[in-house]
């Protein structure tokens, strides 16, 4: 543990692989924590206990997307982390684009591979047009209505959480998509149009597409 209130910042080499025994007392602040690592270490959110998290968290330009999603699923934010390396050139990317029926423009970053309910932060009446991300293999979100669901080739499986419902009315499937599941209740009312599904389709649940 460190307990040091002369404590300004931390560098942590490359070694360095898991943070088991890591902590920063809560009694301290510690402005700068460098991690030199290329890899995420195992046990990285202990560098939170204590209710104490570092202003910034420098990381190679190389893990910099790893790191943020890191820190997103320990529940802090990735605005936090950035990188050391002078002129570090990071492309985010983005796990899907919702435009909502009154025009509202909602992004997330993909900080992991499956879009969920809680994900969304706007709420509006529906979704018009929901544009998937290339990091997306699965979907699990219910109680969404969605005009137009636009699945990039990664997406594998479309679930709805607890078998509650969901809304779609006209699907877009990548060409060279990896779908293979459409769950229970997916779309429970509302399809419109043609639908030509995927060749690699192996499991329809109930009232999947309707």
């Amino acid at each position: 543990e460190i307990n040091s209130s002369a404590c300004t910042s931390i560098t942590i080499g490359s070694g360095v692989t898991d943070f088991a025994l890591f902590r920063i007392s809560s009694n301290i602040h510690v402005p700068s924590l460098t991690i030199k690592s290329t890899t995420v270490p195992t046990n990285f959110s202990n560098i939170f206990g204590n209710n104490n998290t570092p202003e910034k968290i420098y990381v190679p330009c190389e893990s910099l997307g790893a790191y943020k999603a890191a820190v997103y699923n320990a529940g802090q934010d990735p605005s936090i982390v950035e990188s050391y390396v002078a002129g570090c050139q990071y492309v985010e990317l983005i796990k899907f684009t919702a435009t909502w029926s009154d025009g509202t423009v909602e992004t997330k970053p993909c900080y992991t591979d499956t879009i969920t309910y809680n994900d969304f932060t706007y709420y509006g009446d529906y979704i018009s047009d929901l544009v998937v991300g290339d990091c997306v293999t699965a979907i699990t979100s219910s109680h969404v209505n969605i005009t137009n669901l636009r699945l990039s080739s990664s997406v594998v499986s479309i679930t709805s959480e607890d078998d509650w419902y969901n809304t779609v009315k006209h699907y877009y499937f990548a060409q060279n998509n990896g779908l293979t599941t459409i769950g229970n209740n997916v779309s429970t009312k509302g399809l419109e149009g043609d639908l030509t599904l995927p060749e690699g389709l192996t499991t329809i649940g109930d009232n999947a597409l309707m």
